[in-house]
């Protein structure tokens, strides 16, 4: 589970990441590619990601190839 930002205007109460109440904390693009790309060299079956509401006016990522 790749939790990508905790920035979210939403409190909700049945959220385990407590959105909204910690810092927003978020890797820069050029990190999450970083991050991205040990996660492809380390080769997982799955990877989950998490965090925010899409729809807050985050950046959306970039597209993805398999």
């Amino acid at each position: 589970m790749w939790d990508t930002t905790y920035a979210c205007p939403l409190r909700c109460s049945h959220c385990y990441n407590e959105s909204g109440r910690r810092p927003a904390r978020q890797l820069s693009p050029a990190d999450m590619l970083r991050v991205a790309g040990a996660l492809i060299d380390f080769g997982p079956r799955v990877v989950a990601l998490s965090g925010a509401d899409p729809l807050s006016g985050q950046a959306p990522p970039t597209a993805s190839s398999t």
